[in-house]
């Protein structure tokens, strides 16, 4: 019987230092706002309930439901960092930079229609994997390009076709099987008054 009540005894202590370890005080945070939402339309994560500016999700997770939904690339960040590229243009090259700057207010364009041949190409300064270029023409509505080539090279000698296509939206992701390039050249293949 004595053993029995030590058990009791000791159970019952485990149950008020659990009962105190529940009952302390918790802090309470600021209700949310639609700001502290991100919203996705199936292309791009978006802050703000979706009305505000892209989110690039940066790591892995290989066999995951985000590699397989495309959410996370399986090469590695979907976004390089931008440091140390340049960028040229086949007109108006004095503003190519303003296109990889990361800055939606400020932009790079043709200051002329859109015609086919007319080509806009990045240096990254050094060999990258990757498997898709975004382009995003912001707020610049319809200056998203009509029709496109996709071409890389580790020389901007030699280049390689990877992709070719049309687009109808502001927000452009060309996919493509993964390259390992230190230049990228989007060459238009549309025409538009924009």
């Amino acid at each position: 019987m004595l053993k029995r009540k030590k058990v009791l005894s000791f159970v019952l202590a485990i149950v008020l230092i659990m009962g105190l370890v529940f009952s302390l005080p918790m802090t309470t945070n600021a209700a949310f706002t639609s700001s502290d939402f991100l919203k996705t339309d199936g292309k791009f994560i978006k802050k703000n309930s979706g009305t505000g500016e892209i989110i690039n999700l940066r790591g892995t997770n290989l066999g995951g439901w985000l590699t397989q939904e495309d959410w996370m690339s399986p090469l590695g960040e979907f976004a390089h960092d931008r440091a140390g590229w340049t960028a040229t243009a086949s007109v108006n090259s004095a503003s190519a930079g303003n296109a990889i700057d990361g800055d939606n207010t400020t932009r790079w364009d043709t200051g002329t229609s859109q015609a086919n041949g007319q080509w806009f190409q990045v240096n990254m300064g050094a060999g990258f994997l990757f498997n898709r270029i975004y382009i995003n023409a912001a707020s610049f509505t319809g200056d998203y390009p009509r029709g496109y080539q996709i071409l890389v090279s580790n020389d901007a000698v030699a280049w390689t076709d990877v992709a070719s296509g049309s687009s109808s939206d502001q927000n452009t992701v060309i996919r493509f099987s993964p390259q390992v390039a230190q230049y990228i050249k989007v060459v238009q293949t549309g025409s538009s008054t924009n």
